[in-house]
């Protein structure tokens, strides 16, 4: 065992006392009470894992002991020490959480064993109950993995509608009302990188969405958190330097780590102080503990407050570790930051000092991170071909099919997979299927394998508010929702590429 038990011991007699402690001296911690009121007193201030009770003091009975150690420390087992077992104490064992039963001036030799063996009956509950919770966790993850399934299905569901409105509305507003939109575009797909998450968390897979992003869009969203009501009395500056690369990350996951370590600021600074955010291309060679190499942009977050102390900065990544009061922080928000720069190919670094303290994030540069944003829509014609969607949900079968009409492909709407079949059956023609993975009474891919299993020759195209996990054939395209008008004009684009050595339909 590698600490030794902590043992409450009643006793009256002196004598008795100092035998026992000196019996157990070896093996455990004793604290002494000799009366009620000094034992209740310790039952109340501490904690204990084994309970040592005289059966016999003065105006306390051994019952009086028992039922109130069972009632402030029902999980401390309970070795009785008396003169002889009387029936009044076996009545009494029977009812509350007694182990064992010395005999006074005849087992003590055997106390040690006693001690030892209620202590390892202690371990092993604990054991158990950790095991307990863990499975209770674990089923918890369970229910909200199937449960987020659906809700992620439902709210990308939302998105696309929202992404579908932005695009149209894009054709009829004024400078102003871009801006708008673009604001609305960005927080759909938050939401919808959000959703990713959480799915990815549930399911314990990866759902990063890597991309180039400018460190400057990242900051100053977080520029605004700063300014809000919940920094009171921080002044804070963010400096970017010219010619800062754009970063390949998973947007959500960095802002993630960035508010945690700016929240952690703030916290070591109850009376107001400074925080400085600087972003900066910097090159590395070898550096750190994950001998970092080549060109990195380096974001820092920098306190003015106390510093990290000294016996928490070895482990201040660890997890369940915190300088924080208990009950202040869990101890994973640095250990959770960690994990996401490691994943990012990064590395989290810290120094501190009586001065402050300073986060150093370290970033992939973007190969593209300079690349012009403003490049020109491609050009989208569907030659007239004949096209299937079908979408359970009327508004986004609506605008998937405005939208290829007007690229100039023949729609033909489908509400469910039964109806989709039937325009298959009805049309010869037809070039190619846009199916939603779930639809009542038949989803996506039975609909293609019906229509594979009658030879049918089609291409097929499949679209899932889910992530793209589960029985799909791998050389399906699949969409994901939400996507934008391009990214599904793009995708029938390259999946129907147009047939040039036969006459092409009138739309």
């Amino acid at each position: 065992m590698s600490a030794l038990p902590k043992c409450l011991l009643l006793e009256d007699s002196q004598a008795d006392s100092i035998l026992i402690t000196r019996k157990l001296r070896e093996v455990a911690t004793v604290q002494l009470a000799r009366d009620r009121a000094s034992f209740e007193r310790l039952l109340t201030e501490s904690a204990f894992d084994v309970i040592l009770l005289d059966f016999s003091l003065p105006s306390f009975t051994g019952n009086e002991a028992i039922e109130l150690a069972d009632k402030l420390h029902p999980k401390a087992p309970i070795i009785l020490v008396t003169g002889s077992i009387s029936h009044a104490a076996a009545r009494a064992a029977c009812r509350a959480n007694v182990t064992d039963f010395i005999i006074k001036g005849v087992e003590y030799e055997r106390l040690d064993v006693a001690v030892k063996n209620a202590y390892e009956k202690v371990l092993k509950e604990q054991e158990n109950e950790k095991l307990r919770l863990q499975q209770m966790r674990d089923q918890r993850l369970e229910v909200l993995g199937n449960l987020s399934a659906g809700v992620a299905h439902d709210a990308n569901n939302i998105f696309q509608v929202m992404t579908f409105g932005i695009d149209q509305l894009r054709k009829c507003v004024n400078a102003e009302g871009e801006r708008v939109l673009d604001a609305m575009d960005r927080s759909t797909k938050r939401g919808a990188e959000l959703m990713a998450q959480i799915l990815a968390f549930a399911r314990g897979t990866n759902g990063s969405v890597m991309k180039p992003v400018a460190i400057e869009f990242i900051l100053t969203e977080l520029g605004q958190m700063l300014r809000s009501g919940a920094f009171p009395n921080i002044r804070s500056t963010i400096k970017i330097s010219p010619g800062t690369s754009k970063i390949l990350c998973d947007q959500t996951q960095v802002q993630q780590v960035l508010s945690n370590l700016i929240i952690n600021a703030r916290d070591v600074l109850p009376n107001g102080g400074q925080i400085d955010i600087t972003a900066q291309n910097i090159l590395l060679h070898d550096h750190g503990v994950n001998a970092l190499n080549g060109e990195f942009v380096m974001v820092s977050v920098r306190d003015n407050g106390p510093g990290v102390p000294d016996y928490i900065l070895p482990k201040i990544f660890d997890a369940f570790v915190s300088s924080k009061p208990p009950g202040a922080g869990t101890g994973m928000g640095l250990a959770i930051c960690k994990g996401i720069m490691e994943g990012h190919g990064g590395a989290l670094d810290v120094k501190t000092g009586p001065a402050g303290t300073t986060f150093f994030c370290y970033f992939n540069v973007a190969s593209n991170g300079h690349a012009n944003e403003h490049t020109t829509e491609p050009e989208f014609d569907g030659a007239g071909r004949l096209i299937v969607i079908a979408e359970d949900d009327d508004t986004l079968r609506y605008y998937m099919q405005t939208f290829c009409e007007t690229a100039n492909y023949r729609v033909l709407p489908a509400c469910n997979g039964a109806e989709a079949l039937a325009h298959f059956r009805d049309h010869s023609d037809i070039a190619g299927l846009l199916t939603d993975k779930i639809m009542p009474a038949m989803g996506g891919m039975e609909v293609i394998q019906a229509l594979r299993g009658q030879g049918v020759e089609f291409q097929a195209v499949l679209m899932t508010g889910y992530d793209a996990t589960g029985p799909i054939d791998p050389g399906i395209p699949v969409l994901q929702k939400p996507f934008s008008r391009e990214a599904l004009l793009t995708k029938l684009k390259t999946v129907l590429t147009p047939d040039t050595s036969s006459p092409q339909s009138a739309p």
